[in-house]
């Protein structure tokens, strides 16, 4: 038996946005929730969405050469990127899609039909406005979007830790030991990442374990 994964690949579901809050904790030890991942990754998700119709859309033509998954990936990557300002990079990645969108739309007008059924059956299939990321290219996902988002998280995090040692520190020897701990106990984010386990209360996984069980059990799914 072949199971499907839904999601494009595992890096797709170790980056699985309601976990990356945890992702960030375990990394820092600070529980600070100073960043929406949920949020950001539905509106990153939204944004995109339409450019991923037209990449199937060219796939099933077999004239996925005039727009590649590499190009796809090349106008999703963020660029600049800041937690005080998330929206201003979502704002441009919304102006790169609609420019691309042009184009696409501009080369191939006979499309309009086909594109909104093919966009009502992806929809169909799970693959939704609000979750679009879990389905582009997984290792572009995790180190080109995820990775640099919660590096930037977790600066902060650990400068916050940081400032808190040294604000309760009663003398110099109490603080540098202290930072000295609390540097130690930092985390590897690449490896926090890979090790994230959240992925497993995601809608794609379950799916994927209600598979395994019918295969697996097929007695137990039978009419009485």
């Amino acid at each position: 038996y072949v199971l499907h994964t839904y999601a494009y690949a595992i890096e797709s579901y170790q980056c699985y946005a309601p976990s990356l809050h945890n992702v960030c904790v375990m990394v820092t030890l600070n529980d600070h929730r100073i960043f929406d991942f949920e949020e950001y990754m539905k509106q990153f998700s939204q944004a995109i969405f339409p450019l991923f119709v037209w990449s199937i859309w060219h796939y099933r033509r077999s004239i996925y050469g005039e727009f590649t998954i590499t190009d796809l990936n090349h106008i999703a990557e963020l660029g600049s990127f800041s937690i005080h300002n998330p929206l201003l990079s979502i704002e441009n990645l919304r102006r790169k899609v609609r420019n691309k969108i042009n184009t696409l739309q501009h080369r191939h007008p006979e499309a309009k039909d086909s594109y909104l059924k093919l966009k009502k059956e992806l929809i169909d299939l799970g693959v939704t406005p609000d979750t679009t990321y879990m389905y582009i290219q997984g290792h572009h996902l995790f180190n080109k979007i995820i990775l640099p988002i919660v590096n930037r998280v977790c600066s902060r995090l650990v400068q916050e830790r940081e400032d808190e040692i040294r604000r309760q520190a009663v003398h110099d020897t109490q603080r540098r030991n202290e930072l000295s701990c609390y540097t130690n106990s930092i985390q590897d984010i690449p490896q926090m990442l890979k090790k994230n386990m959240g992925y497993q209360e995601s809608t794609p996984f379950k799916r994927i374990l209600m598979d395994a069980e019918r295969i697996l059990n097929p007695k137990q799914n039978e009419n009485p």
